[in-house]
């Protein structure tokens, strides 16, 4: 899945994070490499962050979704297995 500029800004938008393009950009850039386990790390660490902003699970779970449409079948799998995790 490639993620372009406009995507990663309205999806930090829509999760309340504020933060510029460049460095947005370079935090989804370091994903890229990751295996599934620092992956799923790097989602709970977020998910806390989100916990702690108050931004409810529905919206939390409604920009993860949202990210469904760009990905292929085998992404799509994996993200179904993390929202599991994030229930």
């Amino acid at each position: 899945m490639s993620l372009d500029d406009k995507t990663i800004m309205d999806l930090a938008s829509q999760l309340g994070i504020s933060a510029d393009k460049k460095s947005t950009m370079a935090k989804a850039k370091s994903f890229e490499k990751k295996s599934d386990a620092e992956l799923v790390s790097e989602i709970m660490k977020l998910k806390e962050k989100l916990n702690q902003s108050n931004i409810p699970y529905e919206k939390q779970m409604a920009a993860v979704k949202s990210l469904m449409p760009m990905m292929n079948a085998e992404q799509r799998a994996r993200l179904e297995k993390i929202i599991a995790l994030l229930r």
